[in-house]
């Protein structure tokens, strides 16, 4: 499993190409982690870092959503959830998605 870094409000997940991987993240609300307990998150990945575009690739987690398909909220108290790139998530062409 892999975690990402965060440096001024800019998420960096290095992934390479044609690579499958589960990514560990970790929701705070006011600095302290936000519960998950009955919450859907959405992740998504963008060609461009803006709310109107459509994503390439949408993910919606849950507490019983397949963690070796789409990735799931482990541990929703502590606002814990894991994301799984699967091959076809990663055989686009390099570039800096958002």
């Amino acid at each position: 499993m892999s975690d990402c870094s965060c440096e001024k409000n800019t998420l960096v997940v290095p992934v390479k190409q044609g690579e499958v991987k589960h990514i560990a993240f970790t929701i705070n609300q006011d600095l302290e982690p936000m519960d998950l307990t009955d919450y859907l998150v959405e992740f998504a990945v963008k060609d461009a870092p803006y709310y109107s575009v459509e994503p390439i690739f949408l993910k919606e987690i849950t507490t019983t959503s397949d963690y070796n398909t789409v990735g799931q909220i482990t541990e929703p108290q502590l606002g814990k959830f894991v994301v799984k790139l699967n091959l076809e998530d990663t055989t686009m062409e390099p570039y800096d998605y958002y």
